[in-house]
């Protein structure tokens, strides 16, 4: 998995569908969100490649220690609210 490089925060604006948005050159990292069974704190893990984070998010699936792996978020750029937003990736199998 590539290094975070740009500091986005954990917590961010959500909701809407990444199309309208611009698409896929709009997005700044992809995220899935993870939950364990011990009730630990939450966790996501990042890349900027999706291919690669749905391979992560395959891994994480067989992981015991984890309740819930969530489909992955892409991050973007909101002018409108001018603050970070995760948006859902419309248009693609995550299985």
């Amino acid at each position: 998995m590539k290094e975070k490089i740009k500091e986005i925060p954990a917590l961010t604006k959500s909701g809407g569908l990444l199309s309208e948005f611009g698409g896929k050159k709009a997005v700044l990292e992809y995220r899935v969100w993870i939950h364990y069974h011990d009730g630990g704190d939450d966790e996501y893990y990042v890349n900027d490649d999706l291919d690669a984070l749905l391979e992560t998010r395959k891994e994480l699936l067989g992981d015991k220690k984890i309740v819930l792996v969530e489909q992955p978020l892409a991050v973007v750029w909101d002018d409108k609210c001018e603050d970070y937003r995760e948006v859902c990736i419309d248009g693609i199998n995550y299985e």
